[in-house]
């Protein structure tokens, strides 16, 4: 089966997002005071690095090149101008909170291109694989933010 043109634009979108994200974490740790966070978000940046090779991959095995930077900017706009303001408080309250709401953003992101039937199983299975970690990614900031209090 050959993939939609729109099942590539979704994947890629996913991509971009991605690489965005693992930047955003990286800013994180470099921001944050804690030396448990600052290890924490340095974990997921280099996380999200290997997802996007991850994604990457998927989309050359579908016989397609990846392209992240095909004119996504507007649509990840919104989780990285909350990011930076984020980043402005200085506070490690305020990053695992803005980060948290970036994750909940990609749990979104990534329930959108799962919703696309014309996945290939395996694709599916990564995805859905980077989707949980997402998601226990969230609890986990939930919990370090209760520490934080």
């Amino acid at each position: 089966m050959t993939p939609s043109e729109d099942t590539i634009r979704q994947l890629n979108l996913l991509l971009a997002k991605t690489k965005e994200a693992e930047k955003g974490f990286a800013a994180a740790a470099e921001k944050a005071v804690r030396v448990d966070l600052k290890n924490y978000f340095q974990q997921k940046s280099n996380r999200r690095n290997v997802f996007a090779l991850e994604i990457s991959t998927a989309i050359r095995a579908l016989g397609k090149t990846e392209n992240p930077n095909h004119n996504y900017l507007g649509d990840i706009h919104r989780f990285w101008m909350d990011v930076k303001t984020a980043l402005s408080f200085d506070t490690d309250e305020a990053l695992l909170e803005e980060c948290e709401r970036g994750e909940k953003y990609s749990l979104e992101d990534y329930d959108k291109v799962l919703a696309n039937q014309n996945l290939s199983i395996p694709v599916r299975n990564v995805l859905e694989s980077q989707r949980d970690k997402v998601a226990t990614t969230i609890e986990t900031m939930q919990i370090l933010d209760k520490d934080d209090e």
